[in-house]
């Protein structure tokens, strides 16, 4: 459990809401009484902490940010342009370019090809 919410938290998750979440299942794995329902119990905990890392992880980002990585996540198979993104979240290109790196550390064009490397791992 502990590297679950290591990962999560390691993924942007908030530490709170992943002790909270790992606690919960801990109680579940403690009440276990057999090998079947263990198994359950572990997929279940993948499913919710993978779901929870996916809704958590851009949760401080602004609105136009989060627009702009669903978007991008969403169309990792398609061409994505800037200008594309500007117009979606209805900032300039500069001002969006800009700002992108500010809060992911990446460029735009880094950040669509480290998530299209990141997808291509599981083909």
């Amino acid at each position: 459990m502990a590297l679950f919410r290591t990962a999560v938290i390691d993924a942007g998750a908030d530490t709170k809401s992943a002790f909270s979440l790992g606690n919960l299942y801990i109680e579940k794995i403690d009440k276990c009484v057999n090998d079947q329902v263990l198994h359950k119990i572990y997929m279940n905990t993948i499913t919710d902490f993978c779901t929870f890392v996916k809704t958590k992880r851009f949760h401080n980002y602004p609105v136009w940010m989060r627009t702009c990585l669903d978007y991008i996540h969403a169309h990792l198979h398609s061409s994505i342009t800037l200008q594309e993104l500007s117009e979606l979240v209805h900032l300039t290109p500069t001002y969006l370019s800009v700002q992108f790196k500010k809060l992911s550390g990446y460029s735009l064009i880094e950040y669509i090809n480290r998530q299209k490397i990141e997808e291509a791992k599981f083909l």
